[in-house]
């Protein structure tokens, strides 16, 4: 059974399983990591954005998350390259615009909890990365006024 993107689980089959740390000794140079929250995947442009873990600075990765689980996943590759993806390795946050409350992932009923706003912003280390609207059409035509975005700078990125 594996988990992405938060609350996604699946049942597959794998070539390999273990933690982060033996799966780095025994596959690095041959596959490439990622969070098994934020896997790569092609954006609008043809780039491939996730939350990638063997960067060259990459010892603290594993000091953070050796331990993790780990698996060679079948679904996705990055570069032609197939991935290791790795249980629950990511810094990011999601953040309400309205209230600022943070959380790891946008709630399944795309409403904040504590102030129903439906509009996030994605946050890697501190910085803004994107908007993530989801009021319907009628909900943005019937807003009085744009949203203020009095929490966060979408420009800081």
């Amino acid at each position: 059974m594996a988990r992405y993107k938060y609350h996604y689980y699946s049942h597959i089959k794998t070539k390999d399983v273990g933690t982060y740390a033996e799966m780095y000794e025994k596959y690095k140079g041959k596959y490439t990591f990622w969070c098994g929250d934020i896997p790569p995947q092609e954006d609008a442009s043809g780039e491939s954005v996730g939350y990638r873990l063997d960067i060259p600075d990459m010892q603290w990765t594993l000091a953070k998350w050796g331990k993790h689980k780990c698996w060679v996943d079948p679904k996705y590759k990055y570069k032609g390259k197939k991935v290791i993806l790795v249980w629950n390795a990511s810094l990011a946050t999601v953040a309400c615009v309205d209230c600022g409350f943070e959380t790891k992932t946008v709630p399944k009923s795309k409403r904040c909890s504590k102030c129903e706003s439906r509009e996030f912003v994605y946050l890697r280390e501190g910085k803004t990365e994107r908007l993530m609207d989801f009021r319907s059409e009628k909900e943005i035509e019937d807003a009085e006024t744009p949203t203020p975005y009095n929490h966060y700078d979408l420009n800081d990125t």
